[in-house]
């Protein structure tokens, strides 16, 4: 459905930018980094924001209830409209070209599941991601959930590290696999 973007590579980063008009309406959907990235940018181009997100805060699983509430107060005083605590229940749309004989082709809101509309003439979905390994599958590498490696970021392979949100590995303490880039870090 036009209008409607997620923001992975440079060239998703072009073609939310072209929409990003002085009054236009942006719905995001999920307030991590990227959606508080696209909200920030978006304000300052003048675009009127409303990020939806499902936890109590943003940022809630990576810096908790009490900085995530700093967090939706610092979105405020930018004019970012913060609604958390609620679902999407749908996008809805309207079709430009009766011709076209199928659904809608331009997004033109957000319904949530606790029966709010909000009008939009752009959604960024921002709800966390999969790495790109797919170039990596015929490599050597050993894959799973990204490029397996130890804590230190070392492969199997000699002199090769994997970096980032593509490294993956088994901590013993938290048990994931593939902890994000937060966790890599601290």
């Amino acid at each position: 459905m036009a209008g409607v973007h997620v923001v992975r590579t440079v060239d998703d980063a072009v073609a939310l930018r072209a929409e990003l008009v002085p009054g236009a309406h942006i719905v995001v959907i999920g307030a991590g980094f990227v959606g508080a990235e696209v909200a920030s940018t978006a304000r300052k181009m003048g675009v009127d924001v409303t990020i939806v997100e499902a936890a109590p805060t943003p940022l809630h699983a990576q810096l908790g209830r009490r900085l995530g509430a700093a967090v939706a107060a610092a979105h405020a005083v930018n004019g970012t409209r913060l609604i958390c605590g609620a679902g999407v229940a749908r996008l809805t749309g309207q079709c430009r070209d009766l011709r076209a004989g199928h659904g809608a082709d331009r997004v033109t809101g957000v319904d949530l599941t606790d029966g709010r509309h909000l009008p939009a003439d752009v959604v960024v979905v921002g709800i966390g991601g999969t790495p790109n390994i797919e170039w990596l599958r015929c490599s050597p590498l050993a894959l799973g959930d990204g490029v397996l490696c130890g804590a230190n970021g070392q492969t199997a392979i000699p002199n090769v590290v994997a970096a980032g949100d593509c490294a993956a590995w088994h901590d013993f303490t938290t048990d994931p696999t593939g902890a994000s880039s937060i966790g890599r870090a601290r």
